[in-house]
């Protein structure tokens, strides 16, 4: 299998070399060698990469397997069949949709609003509930009458701590009434009179 090191830092050299990748040092090389090429990047860079492998005038196989909206799917375009017959003899379970073009990509899209959105708004009852005083008495609550929810709740917070890469907890003054509750674990511990959100480190 090939692939570009041009324009890649250490890091991605590493993970190449240790997945025995063979450098073909441009995508031109690579485009000529290959009669399928798989795209996995950042989503926002999939259709520049797209772009760039239909530059060089690559007729093979394009495989777009990129976490992209609808309408990047509809303008990069795939053959579904195609795709999913290259990987019939793999353990990778590639499932046809169809022949509409984004129709892989709205599934995503919608699986990923119920798995990503509840998980969400779990943290966000959370939050509140420990800013009210309240979260101990939630959790029990939940053992009670929603079976796994609590337990589900607490893999969110871990899940998106893992997400950020070492995230901080950024913490954002707030009226409440008094008496000022403790806000959110954390370490160190917030100001009083707050509320918490995960985000990304600063650059």
């Amino acid at each position: 299998m090939l692939w570009v090191s041009a324009g890649r830092g250490p890091a991605t050299r590493g993970r190449a070399q240790a997945a025995d990748l063979t450098d073909a040092g441009s995508l031109s090389a690579l485009v000529a060698g290959s009669d399928v090429v798989l795209s996995v990047c950042p989503p926002h860079a999939a259709p520049q990469v797209a772009h760039a492998v239909a530059a060089t005038g690559f007729t093979g196989l394009y495989v777009d397997a990129n976490a992209v909206a609808p309408s990047t799917a509809r303008a990069i375009g795939a053959a579904a069949g195609e795709v999913a017959a290259l990987f019939a003899a793999t353990d990778l379970e590639a499932v046809n949709l169809g022949e509409d073009v984004t129709a892989a990509s709205a599934l995503k899209m919608c699986y990923a609003a119920w798995t990503k959105g509840t998980s969400a708004l779990l943290l966000a009852i959370r939050a509140a509930a420990v800013v009210y005083g309240v979260d101990e008495a939630l959790l029990g609550e939940w053992e009670r009458t929603q079976p796994g929810l609590a337990a589900r709740s607490r893999t969110a917070a871990g899940t998106a701590r893992k997400g950020r890469g070492g995230s901080r907890v950024r913490w954002t003054r707030s009226r409440w009434p008094s008496p000022r509750p403790a806000c959110p674990m954390a370490s160190p511990a917030p100001p009083p009179s707050c509320t918490a959100g995960l985000l990304p480190p600063r650059s």
